[in-house]
């Protein structure tokens, strides 16, 4: 089932957008779609009709005002298809309309993003005979958004060429963009 939340402040059922002219959704139309053939982005043209750009809030308006019916492949959205009833969303007039200002998307993240920065500590020790040498590091990881994600780690590394000697020491370990599996 979509996912679907309703606005602090809905629009009407019939709300219609200032000067907006009435388009038909069809089968295989997109908002992306939709947007391209009139000159408009999509986050453009779904907060001309909704004031909102925010997906749940979005498929809401989507089954309430525009009749939309059926989910998308992966379940999260509705689609557009030939069968919604009434199956209307509003292009803006090509006059006197202000697109709105968003901000840029690398700083609108979602607040329940993890950050996926992981850091943890650990111990590494090694040696080397002659033409081979091995290290291994171990350690446990944590994810800087909640101690309770967090996994034990092992690293095992061989190397070639000359050398002799071991060693071991303490390690602060640092990693960037790795996604918490939930």
């Amino acid at each position: 089932m979509p996912i679907e939340k309703a606005p602090n402040n809905p629009l009407p059922r019939n709300y219609v957008p200032p000067g907006g002219t009435p388009y038909r959704v069809r089968t295989n139309d997109d908002w992306g779609s939709v947007a391209k053939a009139h000159g408009l982005t999509a986050r453009d043209l779904m907060h001309f009709n909704y004031n909102t750009i925010d997906p749940p809030e979005v498929n809401w308006y989507l089954k309430r005002n525009a009749g939309c019916v059926k989910p998308t492949h992966d379940g999260k959205n509705w689609m557009f298809t030939s069968d919604a009833v009434p199956g209307i969303i509003f292009l803006p007039p090509k006059a006197g309309w202000k697109r709105p200002v968003f901000p840029p998307k690398s700083l609108a993240t979602k607040p329940d993003e993890p950050s996926g920065i992981w850091f943890g500590f650990g111990v590494q020790g090694g040696g080397h005979f002659f033409l081979v040498g091995k290290d291994t590091l171990e350690g446990c990881i944590y994810s800087l958004e909640s101690y309770q994600k967090r996994f034990w780690m092992n690293v095992d590394g061989w190397r070639l060429g000359p050398g002799l000697g071991g060693g071991a020491g303490a390690v602060l370990i640092l990693i960037g963009s790795l996604r918490a599996w939930n």
